[in-house]
């Protein structure tokens, strides 16, 4: 997904005006390596050469992306973390060629917390497929 400025008109730019003068941050890119290679190939091909900025701090980025300094490729299994913090940040389909790119996440815990994950844990990650894409 890419992660915008909430009150930013995204339907009056293409996805690569959207990439212009902005600082790119990414969260986790290296997690899964064909969809980092896609979206590099995206980027090169389409000549975007974007500012880029690799922050760990999740927060960090979102206040960067909040306040308009930087645009964010982030997975949107985030979007809880969002509306929970009140961050003014939407996510908007990344078309990478039209292909659909889906972000994977393992998670692995004993099995004396499964209760606890199931109830707890796994409904704040839970895919978002009738909203955006996987993450």
């Amino acid at each position: 997904m890419l992660a915008v400025k909430s009150d930013l008109k995204t339907e009056d730019y293409t996805q690569n005006e959207l990439f212009m003068n902005k600082i790119l941050v990414q969260y986790e890119s290296n997690q899964n390596e064909q969809v980092f290679d896609g979206i590099e190939e995206y980027i090169s091909k389409n000549q975007l050469n974007p500012k880029r900025v690799f922050i760990p701090e999740l927060y960090v980025q979102l206040s960067m992306i909040e306040k308009g300094d930087a645009i964010g490729l982030m997975p949107s299994s985030i979007i809880n973390i969002i509306n929970d913090r009140n961050f003014k940040v939407k996510f908007i389909p990344f078309d990478c060629d039209d292909k659909k790119l889906v972000i994977e996440r393992h998670i692995y815990y004993p099995p004396t917390y499964q209760a606890f994950m199931e109830e707890k844990m796994l409904p704040l990650i839970a895919n978002h497929d009738d909203r955006c894409l996987t993450g």
